[in-house]
């Protein structure tokens, strides 16, 4: 199996060689947990550790909870919406159009609400449509009114406000890709020269997210141009659109979590001494590396080392094995086994003749009755 492939058992073997020993000692999880203890030890060294734990909270509250809250709902009004096209459905069911865009606009009201929620979490710009309601504007036609939670006005005032900066932030994430593509490497950026040198990581989150959407759309569209996919009928097109839609949005919103700030500090963490290292053979100098950089290159380096020994072993178990088949394969073909039967077999004796002719005698009898 998989697992048995990826976790033998050469360390519990004495006649194990000492590499073996050596690499597959330590568990996959507890390198990690080194990597991750090194991660924290460094961060409460440059006295940010109490900054990136705030930042975990609001990336937990704001970005996954309302996020996911957003999308599930924009998914059932998508759905709801899909469904009040096919008008038949509805007057088979009996309900009247009134109470069918009354039960649509409850969803676009919590909808409203959670990207509202997501502004004000991320001081997102917030556009004001009903001033009298508004006590906290702190730019004019724009606030962060910071009440917008409270049990009193949390399932009407929404409607009182537009949140500017989430469309601006959408937007931004599909302009940026193709301001990248046409501008920025075009503009010096494959030399490393000119606003590539500029942009800031945001702006390059930006542009990973967005590009991960239009690719995926992009291989959608094609899907959808095929000759398969105009040749089939219309419930398995609806159908393969659904899930070449949700296999798009699924890639963007891992580009998207994989990339918030908590996990990005990270991963800048874990690439710091690989580019110190590099640095250093380039100016011929020595590393400057903290202890912390130096255990994580290490946990890093040995991790590596360790999948590519299981690797190595597991593929080499699999050619053991298929060359045992191939030898014990020939091995039969060319000493085929031949039956040697006793002699009289097949002869009937007299019990097992007496018996075939009280069987013949009962047939006939049934074959007559």
């Amino acid at each position: 199996s998989w697992s048995s492939e990826r976790e033998p058992l050469l360390p519990r073997s004495p006649d194990a060689p000492l590499l073996a020993r050596c690499l597959l000692r330590p568990s996959a999880g507890i390198l990690k947990a080194v990597v991750c203890f090194c991660f924290l030890v460094h961060l409460f060294r440059e006295g940010e550790l109490t900054a990136w734990l705030a930042l975990v909270l609001l990336t937990l509250h704001a970005d996954v909870f309302w996020v996911l809250v957003a999308l599930g709902i924009a998914i059932l009004i998508m759905s709801l919406i899909v469904m009040l096209l096919d008008w038949r459905t509805w007057q088979h069911a009996g309900l009247p159009l009134p109470l069918v865009v009354m039960g649509l606009s409850v969803p676009l009201h919590f909808l409203w609400f959670a990207i509202l929620q997501i502004c004000l979490l991320h001081g997102l710009p917030i556009r004001c449509l009903v001033k009298a309601l508004c006590t906290t504007c702190s730019v004019k036609y724009f606030c962060s009114y910071n009440k917008l939670g409270t049990p009193e006005i949390s399932f009407f005032a929404p409607w009182a406000w537009v949140p500017i900066g989430a469309v601006l932030v959408v937007a931004r994430a599909l302009w940026r890709p193709w301001h990248v593509l046409f501008h920025v490497l075009f503009s010096g950026g494959f030399m490393l020269q000119g606003p590539v040198m500029e942009m800031s990581w945001w702006q390059w989150r930006e542009a990973l997210v967005g590009g991960v959407f239009w690719f995926c759309m992009f291989f959608v569209c094609l899907v959808a141009s095929s000759r398969a996919f105009l040749n089939a009928e219309a419930a398995d097109r609806r159908f393969l659109l659904f899930v070449g839609s949700s296999f798009g949005i699924v890639c963007t919103m891992l580009t998207f979590y994989l990339t918030v700030p908590p996990l990005a500090s990270f991963w800048a963490f874990l690439s710091s001494p690989w580019l110190e290292l590099a640095w250093a053979v380039s100016a011929r100098a020595w590393p400057r590396c903290s202890a912390e950089e130096a255990a994580v290159a290490v946990a890093m380096l040995w991790g590596l080392a360790r999948a590519l020994y299981i690797g190595a072993i597991a593929q080499l178990g699999r050619w053991g094995a298929r060359q045992r088949m191939e030898e014990t394969l020939r091995d039969a073909l060319a000493h085929p086994y031949r039956a040697e039967l006793e002699q009289g077999f097949g002869l009937m004796n007299g019990e097992s003749r007496s018996l075939s002719q009280a069987l013949s005698r009962l047939s006939s009898s049934s074959g007559s009755s």
